[in-house]
């Protein structure tokens, strides 16, 4: 079963376009504990989805993407619609929410919430990236959620 479960994340990640790390998330939230438990160490797991990411992007590259956005009037293609959660809409206070159901499954069951924010990897049109992760199992914590945010005055944990 850990065999399958593995082939299972490698497909997943496939469909998904995910990282390695949202991808044993995503995957894992619908494991029982003993196939968890018979799952190869993260890093070697890690390493196999990394292998297959490349090989993946690798065959797609002739896949490209649309421009970055210039202003917030931007309109998200609709190739990117599933994983929006929300969308504030054009606004100067705009926040866009991203995450996929399997990984928001795993939040709403996850006894530990992580956040965090980061005002470096984010297009100069927004302010801040905020990121929700979960603890799926000790170890394993994917991300759940992705909050930009353009104002940081009204983003999801402001204080006004």
């Amino acid at each position: 079963m850990a065999h399958l479960a593995v082939n299972e994340r490698k497909e997943k990640m496939g469909e998904l376009s995910a990282t390695p790390t949202a991808d044993i998330g995503s995957v894992s939230t619908q494991l029982q504990s003993s196939v968890l438990m018979a799952l190869p160490k993260k890093p070697t797991l890690k390493r196999a989805l990394e292998k297959k990411r490349r090989r993946l992007q690798t065959a797609s590259d002739s896949t490209t993407l649309p421009p970055p956005p210039t202003d917030t009037t931007f309109s998200m293609p609709q190739e990117f619609h599933y994983m929006i959660s929300h969308d504030s809409g054009s606004d100067d206070d705009r926040l866009i929410i991203m995450g996929s159901s399997e990984l928001l499954d795993g939040l709403a069951r996850a006894k530990l919430w992580l956040a965090d924010g980061t005002f470096k990897a984010i297009p100069p049109i927004l302010f801040q990236v905020y990121a929700i992760h979960f603890e799926l199992v000790p170890g394993v914590n994917p991300v759940a959620i992705y909050c930009l945010v353009q104002n940081k005055s009204n983003g999801p944990f402001s204080c006004t």
